[in-house]
């Protein structure tokens, strides 16, 4: 049987954690490394804030080489190409994804992977966002909120644990998932893990980015708790 040799796209919370457990009970898929995007001015991850030192402890608590890409916004896509170009000279055939519903974005990374004769692969695919959060929380995942919309959810959520109460605590017009960026995560045990991440919240912050255009509004707000690693 031949598998896949998948690169995972790696950004460290829920929706990755789930979409990796699924692919290492696959037995078509051989994952061999995570990729991380790093800005490079904050050495954080893009949108959830996470630092660096702490997603090289979840990958080394996951038993997984871990790949970092650092970048701005103006060469973003010059490096990513650039690692794919890699990728795809050291053997991989394929590049996993935690991505569920969002068809634009979809179409974006296929065309990029296309270009490096690597295919996409996507386990969350169209599966419905209640029940994933639902079996992450029963498989025994263990995760914390890095960051919400502050448009959509209030300060208090940043540092909450997703569980049973979590999700009973969102607005019906929030997706149970975040999918739509209402919120992110940062995981830290469960069954993949060999040991626990270990980490304090050391304080919130917020931080403004532009909105949309045709949004209404100039900027939208949002949250971030700060984790320090112990």
């Amino acid at each position: 049987m031949t598998k896949h040799q998948t690169l995972f796209q790696w950004s460290g919370g829920k929706d990755s954690m789930l979409a990796l457990h699924y692919l290492q009970s696959d037995p078509y898929h051989q994952i061999r490394k995570l990729l991380t995007n790093f800005s490079a001015s904050t050495k954080t991850v893009s949108m959830h804030g996470v630092q660096e030192a702490l997603i090289t402890r979840q990958a080394e608590a996951l038993g997984l080489a871990l790949d970092k890409m650092y970048h701005e916004s103006t060469d973003y896509e010059q490096n990513l190409d650039a690692e794919l170009e890699n990728a795809f000279k050291d053997g991989f055939t394929s590049v996993a994804y935690g991505d569920i519903f969002l068809e634009d974005l979809r179409e974006y990374k296929d065309r990029q992977l296309a270009c490096h004769q690597l295919t996409g692969i996507y386990p969350l695919w169209k599966k419905d966002t209640k029940m994933l959060v639902n079996d992450f929380i029963d498989l025994g995942y263990q995760s914390v909120i890095v960051c919400v919309n502050g448009s959509l959810l209030d300060k208090s959520f940043v540092g909450k644990t997703i569980d049973k109460d979590f999700l009973n605590s969102l607005p019906k017009t929030v997706d149970p998932c975040g999918e739509n960026g209402e919120f992110h995560s940062f995981v830290y045990d469960g069954p993949l893990f060999k040991i626990p991440v270990s980490f304090n919240l050391a304080n919130i912050s917020s931080k403004s980015y532009p909105k949309p255009m045709g949004a209404a509004g100039e900027e939208v707000l949002f949250w971030y708790g700060d984790l320090v690693e112990i």
